[in-house]
């Protein structure tokens, strides 16, 4: 039984993701998926915006903290 409950709880959580579309900003995005500014979501993909937030593309994936 135990062994079960330990199992269950390190099943990860289905990752949210969101595709970026044509004219979409990161505070955007961040206001609806209910966010609390730009920065985090900013700050969990840095490696596929790089280095200007302001500069997100169609096509992008991005991770939903």
């Amino acid at each position: 039984e135990i062994a079960a409950i330990r199992s269950a709880s390190s099943v990860a959580a289905p990752q949210r993701t969101y595709t970026v579309q044509p004219g979409d900003t990161l505070s955007g995005i961040a206001a609806s998926f209910g966010l609390d500014g730009w920065q985090l979501l900013y700050e969990v993909n840095a490696g596929v915006i790089g280095g200007d937030p302001n500069r997100i593309y169609p096509g992008q994936v991005l991770v939903i903290p």
